[in-house]
């Protein structure tokens, strides 16, 4: 009889486990960003343009994150 109580409570818990391990799966999972496109012909009104452009920002001498793009281009604001 108490080995029917062991195994319903094991069961249990690994269901619970299961469940969590599903929740932080999907909380944590990485999501593709979406992309969005510029007015037509904005793009083409860019004041500077770079092409292979390469960007890292660094603390110290650990890497913090990295931008890596085939063009760029610079808008400026006239204030």
């Amino acid at each position: 009889m108490w080995q029917r109580w062991v195994r319903g409570g094991l069961l249990a818990v690994s269901v619970m486990l299961a469940c969590f391990l599903a929740y932080l799966l999907v909380i944590n999972s990485a999501t593709a960003p979406t992309q969005t496109s510029a007015m037509p012909g904005s793009m083409d009104k860019a004041d500077a343009k770079v092409s292979q452009f390469a960007f890292t920002h660094t603390k110290g001498n650990t890497i913090q994150w990295q931008v890596q793009a085939q063009e760029a281009r610079v808008f400026e604001r006239d204030k």
